[in-house]
């Protein structure tokens, strides 16, 4: 046997030429079949490659040490290189290429000491290295196992010594999230419009209480006096209405008697049960009833605390937790419902005061220093256009790029009292009384209360009855005058024709005396229209057509129309009852007024047309020009008796007046406007259908 401390060396083969004989690793081929402890594996083994069982021998070997080095010894001492062709000859490619994959062959070696040695020393030396790395991996094992030991034994330590700081750490994480449940609780508070969003976000926020129900809310407030806001069950409609589940909505009611004030929480008070018990008409579970204000003094506030209330089934130490969770709670409760409350009251408020001044017919603004409109009520807001949205007064109101004539706003606003003036829109005139309002904390005024009242009926009637004095004085006078001037004027004229014609004057006299003529001529035609004035009442009227008058009329201003076109459409007319010989003088006065306009050859139209008019029929009589227009400016004042826009000398302010006096005593009525299709005049004369 080879000795335990030896590394053990298989040789396989004879040792007849006594290579290894005196070698210090000699042993037999039978040791082949000892299996070596774990601490002396075997070193090297050296397999004759001539032997016939060379590789089942090797798979036996490989099986009693898997890593030892094996190599192939030679028979003879020869050198590698001599015994190439020997081995080739001997061993196929097959077996070569399985010894060296599957047995892993470290490679031949010739028969010699040295080689042995070398090959053995290699093998030592791993073998040693082996040793050396399983003895590491040992000490490394042991080390490790120490290490986790003292590591568990640390982490004991670690846990027993900060428990009570996890503790801590929970109870802070728990306070962390109850602050921010109650941000977020507060946040969603002040998105609240509604007392019923109120309680619908809080009966979402206890919702982790399953023992509570829907709160409700005793509230008193100026708008809806004593009411309990509670949730209540409301059935779909429908023919599936019986498979819906209950909608839950909120409701309210009013009580009969109030609630007594206690600022104190109660908790499953038999009176507080009787009391909503009452007035919900519905037995009542235990409640737990929680002022949202404190206790006031005597007289500070007349109305009793609101009060939220629940129902509910806990016991004593939840009960607590609940009062617990809502304590923080209360306080962003009872601010909430006061904006609510307050936000209510005061869109009521406004709500009246805008249906008060809405329910006023006269246009009412609140108007700034700068003209611009703050608030208005729909009677203004009706003269709103998409030009001036929301813009200044006299853009919305007149269409005007400035203030109106006659406009006392800065007045106002610089002296801080009450100021009046009259305003036109188109031809309607309206009062406007202008109201300064002032503001505690203002020194100077900067608002106005603008109230706009359509005075233009009165007006009218005013004109016309001061018309009417007028027309009575004027035909009072006229007879004076026409006596007392017609002979004067009229020896005047022939004395100034018969000193025109005496050769003995120098043309310039006779320029003089055609000069009077004129004049007394001008005289005649303004006693002439007083007399027509004070003749107007007395016409006897007739029944005729309204487009042969106006074929008349156009005879009568022939010289005046030879520079212009005259074009007439008579296909639709009617006969009318007036005085034939003044409706003439009316057209011959507009007709006039149109050429004496029209600086340039132009065109006037005529046409009569037949109208309904809350069923009654018109006959209507229209002359338009191609001239300058109307300006907008006096389109209201060319009725006014004595108004005029030509020069001295060219008018007397008093055919449109008495044509307008005449139209109306007619019973009919002439409008003065300005062409849309073109530059020009338009007057529309209406007088009623004969027998219509």
């Amino acid at each position: 046997m080879v000795p335990r401390t030896a590394a053990m060396v298989l040789y396989d083969g004879s040792d007849h030429d006594g290579v290894v004989r005196d070698g210090a690793y000699r042993t037999q081929s039978k040791v082949v079949a000892v299996a070596p402890s774990e601490e002396h594996r075997l070193a090297a083994v050296f397999v004759l490659y001539s032997r016939p069982d060379l590789e089942s021998f090797l798979a036996s070997v490989r099986k009693i040490d898997p890593v030892v080095p094996i190599w192939l010894i030679s028979d003879t001492s020869k050198t590698i290189s001599d015994e190439a062709s020997k081995i080739s000859s001997s061993l196929s490619p097959e077996l070569l290429s399985s010894l060296f994959n599957n047995h892993r062959i470290q490679g031949l070696v010739p028969r010699t000491a040295e080689s042995v040695e070398t090959a053995i020393r290699r093998g030592l030396d791993e073998r040693n290295a082996r040793l050396n790395f399983i003895k590491s991996r040992k000490e490394l094992g042991i080390k490790n196992r120490q290490l986790h030991d003292l590591q568990e034994n640390l982490e004991k330590i670690v846990t027993e010594r900060t428990s009570h700081l996890s503790d801590a750490e929970r109870e802070l994480h728990q306070r962390s999230q109850n602050t921010r449940e109650l941000v977020r609780f507060i946040k969603d508070l002040s998105q609240t419009e509604t007392i019923e969003e109120i309680l619908q976000l809080l009966s979402l926020e206890i919702r982790s209480f399953h023992e509570v129900r829907s709160p409700f809310l005793a509230l008193v407030s100026a708008e809806s006096g004593a009411r309990l806001y509670f949730q209540q069950a409301r059935s779909g409609t429908g023919a599936k209405s019986s498979m819906r589940a209950m909608e839950k909505g909120w409701g309210s009611r009013p009580v009969s008697r109030i609630w007594p004030h206690r600022s104190s929480i109660r908790l499953n008070e038999a009176d507080d049960q009787a009391y909503f018990a009452q007035e919900l008409g519905r037995p009542m579970a235990r409640t737990i009833v929680i002022p949202l204000t404190k206790e006031t003094r005597a007289g500070a506030n007349p109305l009793p605390s609101p009060l939220i209330v629940f129902e509910h089934s806990f016991d004593e130490v939840k009960a607590e937790k609940f009062k617990k969770y809502l304590l923080p709670r209360l306080e962003s409760l009872s601010t909430a419902l006061d904006r609510v409350v307050i936000n209510r009251e005061t869109h009521a408020a406004s709500r009246l005061w805008e249906s008060t001044f809405d329910g006023i017919a006269d246009p009412i603004a609140v108007i700034d220093s700068s003209y611009r409109v703050l608030r208005m009520n729909e009677a203004f807001a009706r003269y709103e256009n998409s030009e001036h949205p929301h813009g200044r007064c006299f853009e919305i109101f007149a269409n005007r790029k400035a203030p109106c004539d006659g406009c006392h706003m800065k007045n106002a606003v610089e002296t801080g009292k009450h100021a009046d003036w009259q305003a036109r829109r188109g031809q309607d005139v309206y009062a406007v009384n202008a109201y300064p309002i002032r503001f505690s904390h203002e020194r100077e005024v900067s608002t106005l209360i603008n109230h706009y009242a359509d005075v233009t009926k009165s007006l009218e009637i005013k004109g016309q009855t001061f018309q009417g004095e007028k027309m009575a004085a004027i035909g009072l006078m006229a007879g004076n005058i026409a006596h007392e001037l017609n002979n004067p004027l009229a020896g005047l004229m022939s004395l100034a024709q018969v000193l025109g014609q005496d050769p003995r004057y120098p043309q310039s006299v006779k320029n003089d005396m055609r000069e009077i003529e004129m004049a007394a001529e001008r005289s005649s035609a303004i006693i002439r229209d007083l007399m027509d004035f004070s003749r107007a009442e007395g016409r006897v009227r007739h029944k005729v057509s309204l487009s042969s008058v106006a074929e008349r009329a156009l005879n009568m201003v022939k010289t005046a129309l030879h520079e212009h076109a005259v074009d007439t459409d008579w296909s639709t007319s009617a006969d009318v009852m007036v005085d034939p010989h003044l409706l003439q003088h009316v057209i011959f006065n507009i007709v006039n007024n149109a050429c004496q306009a029209m600086k340039e050859p132009g065109e006037i139209h005529l046409r009569t047309v037949v109208e309904v008019r809350d069923q009654k029929r018109f006959a209507v009589l229209e002359v338009s020009d191609t001239g300058p227009g109307i300006p907008e400016e006096v389109i209201g004042r060319i009725f006014e008796p004595f108004f005029t826009t030509k020069g001295a000398g060219q008018g007397t302010g008093l055919g449109l007046s008495m044509s307008r006096w005449v139209v109306e005593s007619f019973g009919g009525i002439i409008e003065p406007t300005n062409r849309t299709d073109r530059s020009g005049a338009l007057f529309r004369i209406q007088l009623p259908v004969a027998g219509a």
